[in-house]
Order: C-alpha cells, then sequence, then structure tokens
C-alpha cells in the first residue's frame, strides 16, 4: 500500500510483542537499519517502549497484519507499508 505523506524522514516497524518471531524479527531489523521506531501493537517490552494506544496509529496507516514496516524513501512523498511473512 502506498499513502502520500509529507516529512516522515523514519522507518516504523510495527509488532505484536507476545510474538517471540515479531520480536526476533523487530531486533534484526532494527539492528540492520539504525533509524527505526518499532511500536508494539500488543504485548510490552523493556526493549522496545512504544506502544500503539487504542491502535491510532494501525488505524490511520492501515495496518491490518503485523509485523508491518512503513518507510518513506528519501525526496518522496509516499509512504510504502510492507507486510512481512515470517
Amino acid at each position: 500500500m502506498k499513502l502520500l505523506f509529507n516529512g516522515v524522514g523514519r522507518i516504523f516497524t510495527f509488532i505484536d510483542g507476545t510474538d517471540e518471531a515479531q520480536h526476533q524479527f523487530a531486533k534484526d531489523y532494527l539492528h540492520a537499519h539504525k533509524n527505526t521506531t518499532v511500536i508494539l501493537v500488543a504485548g510490552k517490552s523493556e526493549e522496545f517502549p512504544y506502544f500503539d494506544q487504542w491502535g491510532a496509529y494501525s488505524t490511520r496507516f492501515g495496518i491490518k497484519k503485523v509485523p508491518s514496516v512503513i518507510l518513506q524513501m528519501p525526496d518522496e512523498k509516499v509512504l510504502t507499508i510492507e507486510e512481512v511473512k515470517l
């Protein structure tokens, strides 16, 4: 899915913190992409302190499945949302 957006400049990775495979995916992705913010849609984690309260971001970006990655390519106004199959 692609959405028009201006000025995100970061990568957001949405995961279910209760799923160990998704937790490991987020750790590996963060290691490879330092400008990533991991956001939990469920569970809790000392490592990833951000939580999508009331599903606000998931709803805004139309995220239906996790893990999902939202990124914006440099100099573009389009967000790319990718569902990741583990």
